[in-house]
């Protein structure tokens, strides 16, 4: 649970597979961002929640041998809470996801 104003983050790893890693993070199946990551195997992008960011989360990973999707996270946004004019963000999310595997081209030769 989350409050309008709150900044989240999506978190997305491959723990294993070659480079490059394209990732792609969804709302209730809308594409909301895509990353291609060439030397790590995580990604990550933060955003601001407004009401309309409540839903279901996930994210695929695909190195060129298929996309393989992360499980879905549920985020519900409330109303904004009262503080004052020049307080700090009250409070920051973060929803992660790890893959175990996404195949290497190695593991299809001989």
């Amino acid at each position: 649970r989350a409050l309008e104003g709150d900044m989240v983050t999506l978190h997305c790893e491959a723990q294993r597979g070659s480079l490059p890693i394209q990732y792609q993070f969804f709302r209730e199946d809308v594409f909301l961002k895509e990353i291609e990551v060439t030397s790590l195997r995580t990604s990550s992008f933060s955003f601001s929640l407004t009401a309309e960011h409540s839903g279901n989360y996930y994210c695929t990973a695909d190195n060129g041998f298929g996309p393989q999707r992360s499980k879905a996270v549920s985020l519900s946004v409330t109303g904004k809470p009262w503080v004052p004019a020049n307080h700090p963000p009250l409070a920051q999310f973060s929803l992660t996801h790890s893959f175990k595997n996404l195949f290497a081209l190695s593991s299809f030769l001989p």
